[in-house]
């Protein structure tokens, strides 16, 4: 009797078959899976719940041939976990399944298919879950190679990180909807919540926050939801955050105030878990921020308080942030009485802006990250003043320095010193045109005295020294050897008006000095060049034997 309702069944099934394409709820509720037969596969066809019996490869490949719409075809390879499925029965990996009608027919997922370039044939159960766990805990979108790896060395499917995510969270937020049904049909919960510290996420919200609409529309079939309902909700994270406000699609959204397990506050108004529009924040250093948020991060105008357990305690900054961060226009008060107002860049002084001081110091120019950088002018308490060019907070370039009491110097700058060449001008009416090296008037110069005298040549630590040439108003000039501001060495001096002092009718002096005075040998000559003298000169006077005038 039990072999003739199989010879009924066997029939009904051919006939169905042949009959298929012309019911559409048939039609439309078996899906076509993958053909992968070798001509002597064994294969075992399942209808309503009982076996039809054996089949050769070859004669579902016929069956397939005819009557493709109407099979669902899928390869296996873990028998453990195809004695799960209901109306499935094994041989040689192969499964040949006629649905009875549902909404769909699904294709059973498995991982066999993995081919890992990271083989470890050691791993055990314990730690394959560990690897697996951890590889969960990565930041997003994770190696699903090497999760599906660890599946296939035993790793536990249902296992998490510790916040909760799971390989279905990890499947819809990439969209990939074979891994959603994998998860599905081996006790993953369609509606687990992942919480970490700032929020929480079922797989749905992942599959809607990354757009993944078909993988979203599956897991809506399959009642996913948000699993939070919208609402004011007070709310309490695994890492010790709280949140007491309106949520809306599982999500922070509206006024509510979230509370850090480290103490911070935020109290403001909520955009899918983000923080935007206005509100406060305060930290446990006593720090606080009141203004405008955008996308969890202070943007906007806004005023940031440094608290007492900082070292900026008492500063203030009010304009405008990007980012957490102070940029653009805005206004910074210093605990000690300071203020600087203008631009900011990644909360440092950045373009142009008005510095004062403690000490009444003003500075009015360009900065870059954070110091004086380009053109500015400063003014000093004491009554000087610099306006030229800075680097790294320090006079560096052209500059023009002028001392209150009425001295000025116009020339280049290397790290705050006068260094290159330059000019000098003194309040007296002396003028300096030459070379500096630390402040210090030294190497080549021309030297303009106020009573019109002057002076060319080398200089060190302003005073004259080497060769140069002293020329006095009245005409006379030194031409010659120098040290430590005097003549010293050989050198010649021609008296353009009179005569060579202590030398009667000597126009000319060459000779050796010392300290200013005609010391050693020497000659003097008359108006006409002829030797007049020739001999030592001590204390600036010659021999006994200089010829009476």
């Amino acid at each position: 009797m039990n072999h003739l309702r199989k010879i009924v069944k066997v029939l009904s099934f051919f006939i169905l078959l042949l009959v298929g394409r012309q019911i559409p709820c048939l039609a439309q509720t078996v899906q076509q899976g993958a053909l992968l037969l070798s001509p002597d596969t064994d294969c075992v066809l399942v209808f309503d719940g009982e076996d039809l019996g054996h089949f050769s490869g070859s004669d579902v490949r016929k069956l397939k041939a005819d009557f493709g719409e109407h099979l669902l075809m899928a390869t296996f390879s873990d028998d453990v976990v195809l004695k799960k499925v209901i109306n499935i029965k094994t041989t040689s990996q192969m499964v040949i399944k006629i649905s009875p009608p549902k909404h769909v027919a699904e294709k059973k997922q498995t991982i066999a298919d993995v081919e890992p370039d990271y083989k470890n044939d050691t791993l055990s159960k314990d730690s394959a879950t560990q690897f697996y766990k951890a590889e969960l805990g990565k930041q997003s979108p994770v190696n699903i190679k090497k999760l599906k790896y660890y599946l296939s060395k035993g790793a536990d499917v249902k296992a998490t990180e510790i916040h909760g995510w799971s390989l279905l969270h990890e499947a819809a937020y990439q969209g990939d909807t074979d891994l959603i049904l994998y998860c599905l049909q081996n006790g993953l919960p369609v509606n687990g919540i992942s919480m970490n510290a700032y929020n929480f996420a079922t797989p749905l919200s992942c599959a809607i926050d990354e757009n993944h609409p078909r993988a979203a529309e599956f897991l809506l079939r399959k009642n996913g939801g948000y699993g939070i309902s919208d609402g004011y909700k007070e709310i309490k994270y695994d890492s010790g955050n709280s949140y007491k406000g309106y949520i809306k699609n599982g999500k922070r959204d509206g006024q509510g105030t979230f509370y850090y397990s480290n103490g911070a506050v935020a109290e403001v108004e909520w955009v899918k878990d983000n923080k935007n529009g206005k509100g406060s924040m305060s930290w446990p250093s006593g720090s606080k921020f009141e203004g405008e948020f955008l996308n969890d991060k202070e943007s906007g105008q806004g005023t940031y308080t440094f608290g007492q357990y900082t070292k900026f305690n008492g500063d203030r900054y009010i304009g405008h942030f990007y980012a957490s961060e102070f940029s653009g226009r805005g206004v910074y008060y210093y605990a000690d009485g300071g203020r600087y107002e203008g631009s900011f860049l990644g909360n440092v002084r950045n373009g142009q802006g008005t510095m004062v001081y403690s000490d009444s110091t003003k500075y009015v120019g360009n900065w870059s990250n954070g110091k004086r950088n380009g053109q500015g002018l400063i003014y000093y308490p004491n009554g000087n003043g610099y306006s030229g060019n800075w680097e790294g907070d320090k006079r560096e370039g052209w500059g023009v320095f002028l001392w209150a009491g009425g001295d000025k110097y116009e020339g280049n700058w290397v790290s705050d010193y006068r260094t290159g060449r330059g000019t000098y001008s003194f309040v007296g009416g002396s003028k300096y045109t030459g070379d500096f090296v630390n402040n210090q008037m030294t190497g080549q110069c021309v030297y303009y005295y106020a009573g019109g005298n002057r002076y060319e040549g080398g200089i060190e630590l302003g005073k004259r020294s080497g060769k140069g040439t002293f020329y006095w108003i009245n005409g006379d000039k030194y031409e010659g050897s120098f040290v430590n501001d005097g003549r010293d060495g050989y050198g010649v001096y021609t008296a353009n008006i009179g005569f060579v002092e202590n030398c009667d009718n000597c126009k000319i002096y060459k000779g050796d000095w010392k300290s200013n005075k005609k010391n050693g040998y020497g000659r003097c000559f008359d108006s006409s060049g002829k030797v007049i003298y020739e001999g030592k000169f001590v204390d600036d006077k010659p021999g006994a034997d200089y010829p009476a005038h």
